[in-house]
């Protein structure tokens, strides 16, 4: 048995406030781990939560990612006028944050808009957030899609201000297609991704989170010559994640659990 992990392991297997914690769930999920002959995670810092006599067992393995839809060149992307959110509406997405940094920098960048993609239990609460800030504020939740490489192609900047991510797949889909990324510093699966003034932005925490994401939007937004830098390189920043790569990784360690039984 392989186990393939895909959050942050102390948000799956230990209290927290995820939207569907359950703790039978939680015991079983720890129980079966010491059954699995390989264990799969993200990230190489997610191996130290599991116990040492489980170590040894664990490989990293990240989600490959491609390009959904064609990447821009200079002249297209600067014609973009939209910083897009894309995730399911939870709390742990933080697109409350999005709304609020936009809201206070919106003024200074007519013509630009905000818009956030995904359905969720936060939707009602997005929603009036938006009304409440008035009926010229060029911000829209657009719902769920199927095609969300349109999407893509119309951002000039993803904003993701999540509180963690197991891999921020959305981020290195918006990379591979040449959409610069704004986040957190402190996120996991996200700062493993963006590298600060190379492919994006990450924002410090700070105290006032918001304050600190609507600087980061506004300098992107004041400087076409650098969102044409941060597209230009971001490719390459997720080249390593190429489907072909992870697949080759995926049989590896299959064939080797298969060989050790």
């Amino acid at each position: 048995v392989v186990a393939s992990t895909h959050n942050v392991p102390a948000a799956d297997y230990e209290a927290s406030d995820r939207w569907d914690q359950n703790p039978v769930y939680r015991r079983r999920s720890i129980e079966a781990f010491d059954r699995c002959a390989s264990i799969l995670v993200l990230l190489e810092e997610f191996r130290d939560w599991f116990p040492a006599r489980l170590r040894e067992r664990v490989s990293v393995v990240p989600n490959p990612v491609a390009a959904l839809g064609p990447v821009a060149d200079a002249d297209q992307a600067e014609a973009r006028k939209v910083i897009l959110g894309v995730g399911r509406l939870t709390a742990v997405k933080r697109f409350d944050l999005l709304l609020s940094a936009w809201r206070r920098i919106a003024h200074a960048h007519p013509g630009w808009s905000g818009e956030i993609v995904g359905v969720g239990p936060e939707e009602a609460s997005l929603r009036q957030q938006i009304d409440a800030a008035g009926a010229g504020f060029p911000a829209r939740l657009r719902g769920v899609t199927a095609d969300v490489a349109r999407f893509y192609e119309s951002a000039a900047i993803l904003c993701h201000p999540a509180a963690y991510e197991g891999f921020g797949l959305v981020v290195g889909e918006a990379l591979a297609q040449g959409v610069p990324v704004v986040g957190f510093a402190d996120c996991p699966g996200v700062n493993m991704l963006v590298r600060d003034g190379e492919n994006g932005l990450l924002v410090p925490p700070g105290s006032d989170r918001a304050a600190n994401l609507a600087e980061a939007l506004g300098r992107l937004l004041g400087d076409p010559s650098l969102r044409t830098r941060l597209a230009a390189a971001a490719p390459a920043s997720v080249a390593r994640f190429a489907p072909s790569i992870v697949y080759d990784q995926w049989e590896e360690i299959l064939r080797r659990t298969a060989g050790s039984v």
